[in-house]
């Protein structure tokens, strides 16, 4: 078979976005109502106002980087949307470089560690040794720039602790984490609880007091999903107008606030008696949401799976996100680039040697003869009996926007699901239920390295969920249904959705607004 042929089987997916999209709704459905896995209600029953302030701690731990940072926010005594002044500039450590912030907050100052892999296969307490270490550093950079006054307070008074942690988790409180199984490499199979592990690594880090500054005490006062803090991050900068937070990074995952009539009764919280709505945590990863994607799933994701961590365990996941996208890249390379007497280099032989950057960069590149150099650059060839020219290059090049063009195609899909799910659209609503004037856009606050900087990726999701809501607009209105106005659907990056989305929650817990 031919590789253009071959590639056949990972664009199928996109002659029937809008069936996904709706196989997905009613699997939400489902899951809501039965799943102890997925769909997870938190603490949280509201989105912020926009009027939180405060300083605090923020943590955000994802699935290949920690970041740590002291996060002020301001609430709406901040000056005119859009404007940037000093206070709203961050130094990003790895770069140098001042970048501007949304006007409400400041970070300042800020670190960034990628995870080391050693840890992800060692005991939780291995690693959160090593947050601790992160966070104190972070801390007394921040007192090293206070005047002494200032310092002291802190000392004196703590500093409270939100945290955005980018794995399943079991919640009964704001404070109460238990971890669930992981997946994106990490290996640990005992349930420990998020806020006693972070307590401990940092109590042992004031205990040593290295640096010639005394800690203060940091008090853990919240803490959420990764998706969650990116729609609370969304939420806060548009006063409240984001409507489902989702991440495509790493991993994937998404958050909504749903009615609370959509839980199984196991589900609804009960400290929340009057609670009209809770944000769910959905862990779209996990394997419930595979039936909308079972008749797509192509050769090489089953490769991919079967050689995973956890067989079966995260099917959209190792469809879309970051950590996967260079693996699927490499598996379909061998069957259309490779053959029985064709000898690529060795770099695709390896597991996940084909990394999702390099799909990025060549994607990123628009010259045939600059993309040949790049390839040639990243597989070494010396030595080896393949060699890279404008037919193979330009092959390579299609395999990954087939790869990836397929993710956002998906990640779309699904995001649509849960638009249909809340009947955020309006579907449903009967003509004379609905609102005269036109509603304002619906914003999906967004986070993630692929959606970020994966070239053409947001541009490619945006095209796909003006499609798929259009078709299901039309397809409404066939079967009789009238609309006042059809809503239009926004994607919003959410700028240090991780930490700004865990200092938003601890101003919420603060003022007892959750």
């Amino acid at each position: 078979m031919e590789g253009r042929d071959l590639l056949k089987e990972l664009t199928a997916p996109l002659d029937n976005l809008l069936q996904i999209a709706k196989d997905f709704s009613k699997t939400y459905q489902n899951l809501a109502l039965s799943s102890s896995t997925q769909f997870l209600p938190t603490p949280i029953t509201s989105l912020p106002d926009g009027k939180e302030k405060g300083k605090f701690l923020a943590l955000d731990l994802g699935g290949s980087n920690l970041r740590v940072g002291v996060v002020e926010l301001f609430g709406e005594d901040s000056g005119s949307p859009g404007s940037v002044s000093p206070s709203s500039l961050v130094t990003e450590p790895d770069l140098g470089l001042e970048v501007p912030t949304a006007p409400r907050f400041r970070i300042a100052p800020s670190s960034a560690w990628a995870i080391p892999d050693y840890l992800k296969s060692m005991q939780a307490e291995a690693l959160f040794d090593w947050v601790g270490e992160c966070i104190a550093s972070v801390i007394r950079t921040y007192l090293s720039q206070c005047s002494e006054g200032v310092a002291g307070e802190i000392i004196h008074d703590g500093l409270p602790l939100g945290v955005t942690f980018s794995f399943p988790m079991a919640q009964s409180s704001h404070t109460s984490a238990l971890l669930m199984p992981m997946g994106k490499g990490f290996t640990f199979s005992t349930t420990n609880d998020l806020a006693t592990l972070l307590s401990n690594a940092y109590t042992k880090e004031r205990i040593l007091s290295k640096g010639g500054f005394k800690l203060p005490k940091v008090e853990v006062v919240a803490i959420t999903n990764d998706s969650i803090s990116t729609l609370l991050a969304g939420g806060y900068v548009h006063n409240g107008n984001a409507t489902v937070g989702i991440i495509v990074g790493t991993g994937v995952n998404a958050t909504c606030l749903c009615p609370m009539g959509k839980l199984g009764d196991f589900k609804k919280p009960t400290q929340e008696a009057d609670a009209t709505h809770v944000l769910l945590n959905a862990e779209l990863s996990i394997n419930g949401t595979l039936p909308p994607l079972e008749r797509y799933v192509a050769k090489w994701d089953r490769i991919l799976d079967m050689e995973n961590e956890k067989p079966g365990f995260q099917p959209l996941e190792e469809m879309v996100a970051g950590r996967y996208l260079g693996e699927i890249v490499r598996l379909v390379s061998l069957d259309v680039l490779g053959g029985e007497e064709t000898r690529l280099p060795p770099r695709f032989y390896k597991p996940y040697a084909v990394e999702t950057k390099i799909c990025a960069e060549v994607e990123g590149e628009d010259r045939a003869e600059k993309v040949i150099d790049i390839l040639k650059s990243y597989f070494c060839d010396t030595g080896a009996s393949w060699d890279w020219d404008t037919t193979s290059a330009t092959t390579f090049t299609d395999i990954c926007k087939v790869v990836s063009n397929r993710a956002a195609a998906l990640v779309m899909a699904a995001t649509v699901g849960i638009l249909d799910f809340n009947d955020d659209l309006g579907l449903y609503t009967p003509r004379a239920e609905q609102p005269e004037e036109e509603a304002g856009d619906i914003i999906i606050s967004f986070t993630g390295a692929v959606l970020e900087k994966y070239p053409y990726f947001q541009e490619r999701c945006q095209r796909y969920i003006e499609q798929v809501i259009e078709q299901l607009y039309d397809e409404q209105t066939l079967s009789g249904m009238k609309f006042n106005h059809r809503r239009k659907v926004r994607l919003v990056e959410a700028k240090d959705g991780g930490i700004i989305g865990a200092a938003v929650l601890a101003a919420m817990v603060k003022a007892a607004s959750t």
